[in-house]
């Protein structure tokens, strides 16, 4: 289920980048891509030391 959450992760930020390059990424000012980027991180690291 970790995996699933990073893909959902990775998606969504596609989602926020496409939104930027027609100038609507400040329709989603309370998400950060960093933040979204760092969170898919933290669950690729959590997948990785549990060996799942």
């Amino acid at each position: 289920m970790q995996f699933v959450k990073v893909i959902c992760a990775l998606i969504i930020l596609s989602m926020l980048s496409a939104c930027s390059w027609f100038g609507r990424d400040k329709t989603i000012p309370d998400i950060p891509e960093q933040v979204i980027y760092n969170d898919a991180m933290s669950a690729l690291d959590a997948q990785n030391f549990t060996g799942h």
